[in-house]
């Protein structure tokens, strides 16, 4: 909106060419303009940034109306505003139509939420204006509220917000221009046009701005076809060409359009004010100088009227132009302190938001609430009663199956998230049967990612948070089997929450933790008041006296009432079902006789069932945890809308649930019933386990070329991160099918095999999807599943598949026997040498399969010359040097693909890593080619990372290795610095920044920002290294992660004078008995110096 006031001003106080040509062209000739090619470049960028603003404006105008007219239609039956004169701001405050279209906002906001929302929109007027929905995408607009009342009168900035913050549901599955060029055209060129110094621009930087403006039309106009994009792409062609023509409006124009910057500080400084007062004194002092810019901003202002004086008379005092214009041209000197100190408020303000960062408290991550939930209010408020009392650790929800613990547990998660403002993460435990398998599932829920340890991930984000967080966690049964694993994990959460976690499990058996408090809820059969008001919602036209039999037939058991309601309009007379109900009891399904009603039920609504849809149950019934409709749609081998109207059937009969749109999961007694079904030896049963088998083959080739497609997106430009959460999604029967294939009695004549053998995971993307799904499983069920293929592939006779597996199966070994004995991977290295060198003239060919062999036994020869010495070390690092090199050659040849380009990088990486080694072998021959030859292939790296993958882990690896190279080889910290910069930015993007590998990466940021003399950011960066070190740790006892830590903490504080802290943090490292083969010589040595001299230390502080 900035923008478009000023060319809109200036348009209209513009001098008159035609009248001052007239009589005048002699004094026009005189009078000759002088600017810098540098401010003409700054002049030319601005004029840029006004005409760019049309075409956006139209774009986003569009999207908003599209959006605004889907929201109106899905929230037509909330109706208007109730008080559209004072309705709160505060979202609990809002009335109903209000706080509809708040939450739905909400969740179309990439953020989650806009904190200034209230600052920008009249949520009474959302109903009516799209343009107050837009405003819910825009940052607090301040002064600049009462202007913009539509697309065309906002402000570029502005406009940007909206089309990176709305998320894409909200572009109604169209294409939207890339986010990444609109915060480069953001941050590239309006924000380096408008932090400018001395408002001087170098052609490189005004090149920049017009190459990314360029990219952006084209970009808009494949998406979003409009003549205007075609028209500023042309002007922006003449504009870079000839430049601006106009000076004098080009200065006018761009001067008031930086008077609006004040604005936006303004604005941030009031907020800033509200949310944080603990920086009261911090904002004073900013508004103190504001009125110093003020001050400022008025004597410019005082100036700019002078020259619309002059100008106003110019024909008369054409003479004194050039007079005026000098004092005209002293305004950009005045505007560049402006411009500094601006500069220096917004630095302190990223630094406070920075520290807002870590405070963040976590949000809840809960099940859609259950319709038909209804009484058991005496069991929830008794549960939430506990869970006030902070000394009460675990609430234990126990009771036979279908008894609605599940059910209570979600009420209770809704009510405690939404009614006390309490976070709550609600987690699905079925499939999980060990420990570790728990603590993959929790770190989904709480959105942590765990790159190294899943526990110590865990156990960081507990740390971090600081108020009261409440675990519910559904269905232990199978993991109190071991009750001692289950009990030190549930200790573990207590201890590192600093006593503000609380657990509700639910369980068919109870239990008691030693040393925590535990309460007990017992949850039997509901009275007959629960009852009926129970089957009262399920069916509302009968009568009180048969809800009352059904419910006694159904022992009065939830489950086994909502399976059986469903049935009541199957039968003309309902008492039939109440006769079938009594007379064809069923043998239990290995539940206590109290249960049996259950399986009744079960079994009733079974019954009724067309043979369709006895076959699509039986079919689902392979699936662990909860599957998607196209997962539905291939085990049960359907078109669409014939899956989705018999899954809805079954859904209608209560025989599966629909947790969420689109995903479906069958209920635990219901997979027994089944179950128990086919054991039977009859034509029925038989065909039912041959239904079965086919869908489990079906389910196994549908997961497995998922988790391929999913490995190769991943591998695309920025496609890293939001596969990954695809992936998560699918973990439960990703890892099923894994453990299904590993689980094959006779894998030769095994259909589970034979798909196995025809899948991509096993002929193809192997390499790249076990290291994906790792990420997400446990290792030890990925290892198991490579381990068979190797097998499988043995079996076939197929040796490049074989000694593929067998590769990825030694890798493993080698990473297990890091500081523990070789002799396993050797001896696994050594016996895929011999046998491919056996098959060498059938293999050769197989330019993938011999580039992996060489990669890998190219690592192998670098970690054995680790136990070697001089020469016979040196000879061992170039012979895997060679092999490096023969893969790399061959890898170059595959780079049609994206995945043939990873591993070309991967080959980099080691060249790299392996030329760093043998140059630190001949450290005394002064051979610098190799840590020449080190750098090329570390920047080749990530030149094609950066292009083929954007944002990705591997990307960011390639930043650390240069970074490390920079370091401590060629001992350029100022290089190093500016490359971890770059991997520590990407990692935190992609949520990569809870692990010890990052905490060595910040580690050795530290040491490199001390190295360049800013110790006061090192010591900021190591301390948070330090915070993520001892809270990753199990223990307070030392370690060789915190050791390092601490030991640059030392260099760092002793650098700067603080004494006591240095001789701190070395007591501290010293306490790590193995600190001496962790840190080199001259560290170590420094620390005992310090110790020695701590005495007089002490003496010198105080």
């Amino acid at each position: 909106m900035a923008e478009r006031e000023a060319g809109e001003t200036a348009r209209t106080d513009s001098l008159d060419d035609e009248a001052l040509s007239t009589g005048k062209n002699e004094t026009k000739k005189s009078l000759h303009i002088n600017v810098s090619e540098k401010h003409g470049n700054w002049l030319t960028v601005g004029e840029l940034i006004r005409s760019i603003q049309k075409p956006i404006s139209i774009y986003v105008d569009q999207i908003v109306k599209a959006f605004h007219e889907k929201m109106c239609k899905e929230l037509l039956p909330v109706g208007k505003c109730s008080s559209p004169d004072d309705c709160k701001t505060n979202p609990n405050d809002l009335c109903t139509s209000c706080k509809s279209w708040f939450k739905k906002l909400k969740k179309s906001h990439e953020n989650g939420n806009n904190t200034s929302w209230y600052k920008n929109c009249k949520s009474a007027e959302w109903s009516e204006d799209h343009w107050e929905v837009a405003k819910f995408f825009m940052p607090a607009l301040g002064s600049n509220l009462s202007s913009a009342k539509d697309a065309e009168s906002t402000d570029l900035s502005s406009l940007l917000n909206v089309l990176e913050w709305m998320k894409d549901v909200a572009f109604l599955g169209k294409v939207r221009v890339s986010v990444d060029l609109v915060r480069k055209l953001r941050s590239q060129v309006r924000n380096t046009w408008a932090h400018a110094p001395q408002q001087e621009l170098s052609d490189d930087e005004k090149s920049e701005g017009f190459s990314i403006s360029t990219d952006f039309l084209e970009d808009l106009e494949k998406v979003f076809s409009h003549a205007k994009n075609a028209q500023c792409l042309e002007h922006l062609e003449h504009l870079e060409t000839s430049g601006v023509t106009n000076v004098v409006e080009s200065e006018l124009q761009s001067l008031l359009l930086q008077r609006h910057l004040l604005d936006d500080i303004k604005e941030e400084i009031t907020t800033m004010k509200v949310e944080r007062s603990s920086d009261k004194s911090v904002i004073e002092e900013h508004e103190q100088k504001l009125v110093k810019l003020k001050c400022a901003l008025s004597e410019c202002s005082q100036r700019m009227t002078d020259f619309e004086t002059f100008k106003e008379n110019i024909n008369k005092q054409f003479d004194n132009f050039a007079e005026e214009w000098k004092s005209f041209r002293a305004i950009p000197e005045d505007i560049h302190q402006i411009r500094n100190s601006i500069g220096q408020i917004r630095d302190d303000l990223a630094k406070m938001n920075e520290r807002q960062k870590d405070e963040r408290e976590p949000t809840s991550c809960l099940p859609d609430k259950l319709p038909m939930f209804t009484a058991r209010k005496a069991k929830i408020q008794k549960v939430i009663t506990f869970l006030k009392d902070e000394a009460k650790a675990v609430v234990s929800l126990h009771g036979g199956p279908g008894v609605g613990k599940t059910a209570i547990a979600i009420e209770v998660s809704h009510k405690l998230s939404e009614d006390h403002n309490i976070p709550v993460i609600f987690s699905q435990l079925t499939t999980a049967t060990t420990v570790d398998e728990m603590v993959l599932r929790l770190c989904r829920d709480v959105g942590v990612y765990h790159e190294d340890d899943p526990k110590s991930s865990l156990i960081l984000w507990l740390k971090n948070v600081k108020s009261k967080v409440i675990f519910v966690m559904d269905d232990i049964d199978d993991l109190l089997d071991n009750k001692t694993s289950f009990y030190d994990f549930i200790r573990l959460l207590r201890k590192n929450s600093n006593q503000h976690c609380h657990i509700v499990t639910t369980s068919r058996t109870s239990y008691e933790i030693p040393e925590l408090l535990t309460d007990e809820v017992q949850v039997g059969e509901m009275d007959e008041e629960a009852c009926m008001e129970l089957l009262k919602k399920q069916c509302p036209d009968q009568e009180d006296e048969f809800l009352r039999r059904l419910a006694e037939f159904c022992g009065k058991i939830p489950l086994a009432m909502c399976i059986a309601g469903s049935q009541v309009d199957d039968f003309e007379n309902s008492d039939e079902l109440l006769q079938h109900l009594q007379n064809q009891p069923m043998k239990t399904l290995e539940c206590p006789k109290s249960d049996q009603y259950v399986d009744r039920a079960i079994n009733m609504s079974y019954e009724k069932c067309s043979s369709e849809e006895k076959e699509t149950l039986c079919r689902l019934a392979v699936f662990e945890g909860n599957f998607s409709e196209e997962a539905a749609r291939v085990v049960i081998e359907k078109e669409n809308l014939d899956t989705k109207s018999v899954v809805k059937k079954l859904v209608r009969r209560s025989l599966i649930k629909q947790p969420t749109k689109h995903r479906y999961s069958i209920h635990l007694l219901i997979k027994h019933f089944l179950e128990h079904q086919q054991e039977s030896e009859n034509e029925t049963a038989e065909k039912a386990r041959a239904q079965m088998m086919r869908a489990k083959v079906l389910m196994v080739k549908y997961y497995l070329e998922l988790g391929h497609d999913l490995t190769m997106k991943s591998y695309s430009k920025d496609g890293y991160k939001a596969n990954r959460e695809a992936l998560k999604q699918e973990t439960d029967n990703i890892q099923n099918v894994l453990k299904i294939c590993c689980q094959q009695k006779d894998p030769k004549t095994s259909d589970i095999s034979d798909c196995l053998a025809h899948s991509k995971v096993y002929t193809t993307s192997a390499r790249f999807f076990s290291l994906f799904v790792r990420t997400i499983i446990p290792g030890s069920i990925v290892d198991e599943f490579l381990q068979r293929c190797a097998n499988l592939a043995e079996e076939r006779k197929q040796h490049a598949i074989k000694i593929n597996f067998d590769c990825l199966v030694a890798d493993q070994k080698r990473n297990k026997s890091i500081g523990k004995s070789d002799e396993c991977f050797h001896s696994k290295m050594e016996e895929i040498k011999r046998e491919f060198d056996t098959h060498y003239e059938d293999l050769k060919e197989d330019k993938s399969l011999c580039a992996h062999y060489y990669y890998q036994y190219g690592r192998y020869l670098s970690r054995k010359s680790e136990s070697e010495k001089d020469e016979k070390r040196l000879d061992l690092q170039v012979q895997a040097r060679d092999q490096l090199e023969k893969s790399l050659k061959l890898r170059r040849t595959l780079t049609d693909t994206s995945v043939g380009i990873a591993d070309t990088v991967f080959s980099l990486l080691h060249l790299g890593n392996i030329c760093k080694i043998i140059n630190a072998t001949e450290i005394h021959l002064h051979k610098p080619i190799w840590l020449s030859r080190a750098q090329d292939y570390y920047e080749e790296a990530i030149q094609l990372s950066k292009e083929h993958f954007g944002e990705h882990e591997l990307t960011s690896a390639c930043y650390k290795s240069l970074g490390d190279l920079f370091l401590s080889r060629i001992k350029d910290p100022k290089m190093a610095e500016k490359s971890y910069t770059i991997a520590k930015e990407m990692r935190e993007n992609l949520g990569l920044d809870a692990s010890e590998r990052h905490v060595r990466l910040l580690n050795n940021l530290g040491k490199s920002l001390m190295m360049i003399n800013r110790p006061n950011q090192a010591i900021e960066v190591l301390q948070n290294a330090r915070d993520m070190a001892e809270k990753l740790a199990d223990s307070d006892d030392p370690n060789e992660t915190k050791a390092k830590v601490y030991t640059s903490l030392v260099f760092a504080h002793e650098k700067v004078r603080n004494y006591s802290d240095a001789l701190n943090y070395a007591r501290k490292a010293l306490e790590f008995s193995q600190i001496e083969k962790c840190i080199k010589k001259y560290e170590y040595q420094k620390l005992q110096k310090i110790l020695l001299m701590s005495k007089p230390d002490e003496r010198t502080d105080r």
